[in-house]
Formats: structure tokens, sequence, C-alpha cells
């Protein structure tokens, strides 16, 4: 009796008004039943006393005490200070001791928080009342204890900042803690025991956010942006299980999920997204059905990894997308009771793939895989469904069609001077993840640009060349008309193609920046779209036919990584094959002519590979090329240099040998007489004007010109 003999001593609640009559401050324990109006609002909590041996101050609630707060009331907590509801029943050396009333029933010490929707009860620190600047860890933790408490429309921002306790918010059983926030703590955010946790918000707390043991039923909650895993489920022993349905849980620092169940428990219909480890983990090799559908795992490092192959574990009906490492994995595999059917994976396709890598587990049957992915939303009631709907909409994912990335690359000259030759790939993804049909892509270069028409060609990957694409035949999806190209297509959910083609540059401008760029029109069904685009960024064709323009993509950046690698491992196989000639005596022309461009010439290993005296030589005809070069230049002429006259199997034709020793056969049936006259006078240079001729191999072979004129 020792326990009740102190409660008796204990001070009644004091409530000090302060020099501002809404106001009230609260410095001692509550011990017996309380209310909070809206008229004592903000109420302080600053104890006086109760130092717990942690550099903690603490109010409780005791001695079967119901503590009430009135929606609207601001509960404004002092540093290191924390509200434990005490669960009244001690131990002591003569057995359980307990407040009881008159009809003999143990009195719980409850708190009852129940705010509204549009008046919430909000728990924060002095920081954030008088300065808005609080921050996490401001005050302690709100730990009730005993049992039949009721949360709902509360707010707990700012606090963790006390030792000994490992969770900002801990709720006892049979509790009620509905459409509460639980927000910015130095701990873990959240943990309970045997209620129904449903549509709350747990965010931005340094550990786990949502903990909880024996039964787990867990419903339309967000649970997002957490140090640690999002939410972790232990139900204890074969009497408890878990029901996990319609819960928003991303951008966690851990697993979306961690879940070790020992009886029959359900994962339905939550959306688990960019979470740093596994959507969920299911832990411990226990022999029960689970059961795994109707969620949508995407961008998480994995999305289901089991621990072994579970008596009858059913995955179905979910949509996989891009999980780094894996869609689904077993760590001990076994081909037995899995059950997969209807499930959608996305581009995270493939049984297995190369290099240990694997996106599904080889005991999973991937006959049965859907090519679109299956319808999914969550209740636009509840937090998680709103929450869901914001996810989409700030993303553009509601309404993005498709998109387009654009890579310009200069293949022949200078890329701004006329006869050069542009390289251009256009990746176009359905955004979708439904199949599209009949999608028409047509692609208009500028008036003074000619298309490659055999360059033109469809690639799924970043191999292209223009030697090779013009060995193949274009594909029966394009059809090429003067200076447009058109691009018929079906797209599978979220597929990607890339389309390349090389066009010559007809006049000079200043700069490459200065060249005008293709146009893309985009046509679906009732969506029309001129694409709006810049090289590199990411162009987005919306449903409403509208398109916009957002900052350079990731996936560019890969891509051209990827292109770049490609370059390096040819680069190497040249270098091999140089390196096999370096004793052997070369052309200096030719090879003046293969490193004229060249800069830094002697930290170049292709060209130190060759004998010192060839070097030698070969530089002398270079800088005697520079000088040459030095010769202004005709404004708009495709070269210059001399005219001459070669005899090639009883035919004469002519040539025109530029200054750095390339020559480029004329070809034209209309101007001979022209040709003949400026060919007599050999000390004078020429400028050509008019088009490069273009072999199947995308090589510049020739000139078919318009003009000719004598350069001084």
């Amino acid at each position: 009796m020792k326990f009740l003999h102190h409660l008796f001593f204990l001070s009644l609640l004091f409530i000090i008004p302060s020099q501002s009559s809404a106001e009230t401050l609260i410095q001692s324990d509550i011990v017996q039943d309380t209310t909070w109006t809206k008229e004592m609002s903000p109420v302080f909590l600053e104890p006086q006393s109760n130092y717990n041996g942690e550099d903690n101050y603490d109010i409780h609630v005791i001695n079967g005490a119901v503590l009430t707060i009135e929606a609207g009331v601001k509960v404004i907590m002092a540093p290191r200070t924390s509200l434990r509801v005490i669960k009244d029943c001690q131990r002591s050396y003569k057995g359980r001791v307990c407040i009881k009333d008159s009809n003999g029933e143990i009195k719980y010490s409850r708190l009852i928080a129940i705010g509204t929707k549009n008046s919430p009860i909000v728990f924060t620190s002095e920081n954030d009342f008088k300065k808005r600047k609080g921050k996490a860890g401001d005050w302690g933790v709100v730990s009730l204890e005993s049992f039949k408490n009721e949360i709902e429309y509360t707010e707990f921002r700012y606090g963790g900042g006390v030792r000994g306790y490992k969770y900002f918010v801990s709720i006892g059983k049979n509790s009620i803690f509905k459409n509460n926030i639980v927000e910015k703590s130095l701990l873990n955010g959240v943990f309970f025991k045997d209620i129904n946790f449903e549509g709350n918000r747990v965010n931005d707390h340094s550990g786990i956010g949502v903990e909880c043991k024996t039964a787990c039923n867990v419903k339309g909650n967000v649970i997002k942006n957490n140090g640690k895993e999002g939410l972790v489920i232990n139900t204890d022993s074969r009497v408890y299980d878990a029901h996990v349905k319609g819960n928003m849980i991303l951008d966690n620092g851990g697993n979306g999920i961690t879940a070790k169940v020992l009886k029959e428990s359900v994962f339905d219909g939550n959306f688990i997204s960019n979470n740093k480890g596994s959507a969920l983990l299911l832990e411990r090799p226990i022999s029960i059905p689970i059961y795994i559908k109707n969620n949508y795992f995407s961008h998480n490092a994995g999305a289901l990894n089991l621990y072994s192959a579970y008596k009858e574990v059913f995955i179905e009906n979910n949509n996989f997308l891009e999980n780094s490492e894996y869609a689904i994995t077993l760590q001990v595999n076994s081909e037995d009771d899995l059950k997969t059917s209807g499930n959608w994976f996305g581009i995270d396709t493939g049984a297995s793939t190369e290099s240990g890598e694997f996106f599904v587990s080889p005991a999973i049957n991937t006959s049965n895989f859907k090519e679109d992915a299956n319808d999914f939303n969550l209740d636009k009631n509840t937090i998680a469904g709103k929450e869901y709907e914001n996810f989409l909409k700030t993303r553009k994912i509601d309404t993005r069609l498709f998109s387009f990335e654009v890579d310009q690359a200069v293949f022949l000259g200078k890329g701004s001077n006329a006869g050069s030759l542009l390289q251009y790939k256009v990746v176009a993804k359905n955004e979708k993840t439904k199949t599209l049909k009949n999608v028409k892509i047509q692609i208009t270069v500028p008036k003074n640009q000619v298309f490659l028409e055999c360059s033109i060609q469809i690639e799924s990957s970043n191999s292209y060349s223009a030697e090779n694409s013009c060995k193949n035949i274009v594909s029966e999806t394009i059809s090429h008309k003067k200076s447009s190209v058109i691009w018929n297509e079906s797209y599978k959910a979220l597929e990607v193609k890339n389309l390349y083609f090389l066009v010559l540059q007809q006049d000079s401008q200043s700069s490459l920046a200065q060249v005008d760029l293709p146009k893309i029109q985009f046509t679906h069904n009732a969506t029309n779209s001129s694409v709006n685009y810049s090289l590199e960024h990411l162009a987005e064709v919306h449903e409403n036919g509208k398109s916009s323009i957002s900052s350079k993509s990731s996936s560019v950046s890969k891509k051209k990584t990827v292109l770049k690698k490609t370059s390096t491992n040819t680069a190497k196989e040249k270098t091999t094959k140089k390196v096999t000639k370096k004793t052997k005596s070369v052309n200096t022309k030719i090879l003046a002519k293969r490193f004229f461009h060249t800069e830094n010439l002697s930290n170049n290993a292709q060209w130190n590979s060759y004998k010192l005296e060839d070097r030698k030589e070969a530089y002398a005809i270079m800088q005697e090329w520079q000088k040459a070069k030095e010769v202004k230049k005709v404004s708009g002429a495709l070269a210059q240099g001399k005219v001459v006259q070669r005899v090639l199997n009883d035919q004469l034709y002519f040539y025109l040998q530029t200054e750095s020793g390339e020559e480029y056969k004329l070809l034209s049936s209309a101007q001979w007489q022209e040709l003949l006259t400026v060919s007599r006078n050999k000390t004078n240079n020429t400028a050509v004007f008019g088009k490069f001729y273009i072999n199947n191999k995308g090589q510049k072979t020739g000139i078919i010109f318009t003009k000719l004129e004598a350069v001084e």
C-alpha cells in the first residue's frame, strides 16, 4: 500500500494562469480527472519536479485519472519534458497493486485527445510556438503506457530529445489512434500493440517510422522519409496476425516493411516506393500462408525479399516497376508452394540476368507475367489516398503520356559549317503502364538540312553506327518523305525505343548552338502535339496534348555514359591495333591526315606508337597544312582547294584537293564547261558550293556542286 499512500500526498493539479489569461501552465502530475479546454490554450508543460534520473522531466497522468484535451488546444512542451500516462497496477512485495473504482473494477489512467480535421490538437515545442523554428529533439516524448487511450486528429512534432526512450509516441493496448500526424523526432516514430492504426501520417524520424507488436492492423497510413525502416512488424506468436492495407510507404532509409509474422497475414493494396531497402522483407522460415496482393512496388532497392519458401505464399496482381536489384528473390530458393499470378513486372523483366544479377528468382514461374500493369488506386477519402493523388500530380504521372529525349552529336566536320554531318538520337518512351497502339511520330528537319536516308535506324540499345545502319534495311515502321521521317509504332507499357539518323548541314552558322533542331510532331488517338524540347532535357507530352520540358533526367546521363563507354571501348580496340603496327613503316601523309585535328599529340598513345622519324615527317606536313588552312574561307563553301584531273579506266574525272590533302570527286552533269575553265588555272584556289555526296557507309566521298568560285 506504499504506492497508494504516496499518491495521497501528491499535490492536486496546479493550474497557474500566466500573465495572459489565454495561457495555462502545468507543473505537476495529473492525479484526478482533468480537462484542458480550448479557452485554456496554449497549455505549457514545465514540470518543477519528477526528474527521472536521465536528465529528463515528466508530467505523469496517474492514480486512474483521465486527462481529456479538447479540439484546438495547443500543448507546448518544455525542453526534455515528456507526458506519460502510467499503467497504475504496480508490483510490490505484496503482489500487484491496482487503483479500483467503487465497483471494484481496475481504473486505468487514460489520455483522451480528440481533435477535428479543421481544429486539431497539437503537441509541439516552445521554439515552434514562439519562433516558428521548431526542430527535432526540442522536447521529450508522449508515452501512453496504459490501456484504452483515444487519440484522433492530434499532431505531435519536434520531439524525441530525451534519453532512455526508443519511441517518440508509444500507445498501449486497446487504444484508438486514428487520423493523427507524428513527425520530426530524433527517435523512432510510433510504437503500438493491439490497436487499429489507421489514417495516420508518420514522417521524418531519425529511426523507424512505425513499429508494432502482437496484432498489427495498419490501414490507410502515410509512412515516409524516416531514417530507417518505414514499418516494422513483429507479431511475437502464432496468436496474432498482420493486416497491412492501403498504405503509402515511401522514401525511407531502410526497407519499406520488415515483417516477422507467425500467423496467416495479408499485405494488400499498398504503394511502396523509393525505399533504400526492400519494399517488403519477410523474415523467419515459418510455414504459414502469406498473401501479397494488389500492391505497387516501385523504385526500391528491391521489391520482395522472402527469407525462404514460406508455405503457400500467394503473390497475386501486384505491379513491380524499376526496383534496382530485384523484383522477387528468395534467400533460400525453392520452387514449392510459391503461387504467382497476374503480376506485372514493368521493365523488371526476365527470370534472371547475367553476372549474378536477377530481377525475379528462378523459383518464380514467369510464364504468366502480364503485359500491362494492374489498375491501382488508393481510397481518396484516406490520407494515403490523398498522398497518392499528390504523388501522381507532382510527378505528372496521372497526365503524362509520352516522353522524348534528343541527343545531338557531330558526326563529320565542325557541326556548324556547311557540309557537316550531325547525328541525332531520339529516345521515345511510353510513360503509361498500358500498351499504346498506333503512335505516330513525325520528325522534320529544317530547310537548310538534308536527311541521310540510309542512316535512319531504330535501335533498342546504344550500339548504333552510321556505317552499320546503312548496311541494314530501314524498318517497315519508317517512311521517309523529303525532309520528314514518319515513325509509326506500338509501344508496350513503359517501352523505350531509339531512332537514329544523320542530317547534312547545307549552310554555315556561327556556332553549333545556332543550328536549327528538327521538329517533332506526336499523334496518338485524340492527342496531337508539337513537342517542345531542348537537347538532353526530358520533353513530355500530356494527355491534353500539351508538352513540357523538365530539367536533365538521370536517364539521359546514364545513356550518355553508355555512349561514352562504347566509344572508349572502340578507342581501346583501335589502340590495340595501332600497337601491333608500331614497328612498321607508314605513309606519312596518311598519318598526318589521321592526326591533323588531334590536340595534345605528345600525350596521345596512338600517335606515340609510331616511329619517331615517321612522326617528325608527318608533323612537318601538318604544319604546312595548318598554314594553308589559315587562308580565309569563302562563306558558305563546302570545301576549297585545287581542282585536279585524273584518268581512271579511260574516263576523265575531276577532284577537289584540299589544303589538308583530302580529295573529293566532283559530281555534276550540267556544268562541265565551267569546271574545265576553272581547272585550267592550276594556281588558283577554288571554292565549291553544293552538297556532299555520302556513300552507303555514311562517308563523304564527293561533292555535287552547283557553283565553283576562284579564290585568290
